[in-house]
């Protein structure tokens, strides 16, 4: 928490949501002590669009199939849909690490609210890879890796080379 600059340094330790860059975050432990679970709030889906929405979030789901760690649910209580990121801390996690995950996250779920939330489906089936879609599950499959390896040098930014 200290690391990402929240003022309630406790919070995510407990589990208890906190907002950071506009994005609501919870950090749930699963298993052990070195097992979590990152959801984050991407808000609700363009009304008028929901079901390409859904679609397409079912489909990245798929398409980072290599990455069961990386999932999308909804809360039906807010009527918001959430991402779910499973991540276990290695001997090479820290803070930065962790909090540089968290900060990819809350990116990613920036970005897809500007984009695939506010309803541009963009072309289905076409295989343009520069769509934001496209780019968006590459992206999402590189913060998993990240949060997979625990190791500082990696890169968990969804800007990275590796990642774009």
């Amino acid at each position: 928490s200290m690391m990402l600059g929240l003022a309630e340094t406790q919070a995510l330790g407990t589990g208890q949501p906190v907002v950071l860059d506009g994005v609501a975050l919870e950090l749930q432990r699963k298993g052990g002590a070195n097992q979590f679970v990152l959801l984050a709030d991407m808000g609700p889906a363009a009304q008028d669009h929901k079901a390409d929405i859904y679609e397409r979030l079912f489909l990245l789901q798929m398409i980072s199939w290599a990455q069961p760690g990386l999932r999308y649910g909804f809360n039906a209580d807010r009527a918001t849909l959430v991402m779910c990121l499973e991540a276990s801390c290695g001997p090479g996690a820290d803070g930065e690490w962790l909090a540089r995950v968290i900060r990819a996250a809350a990116a990613e779920v920036t970005r897809l609210r500007s984009t695939l939330l506010a309803g541009d489906t963009g072309p289905k089936g076409d295989g343009d890879t520069t769509h934001p879609f496209q780019a968006a599950a590459k992206r999402f499959v590189a913060i998993h890796e990240a949060s997979l390896s625990a190791e500082p040098a990696q890169d968990a930014s969804p800007t990275s080379s590796q990642a774009a």
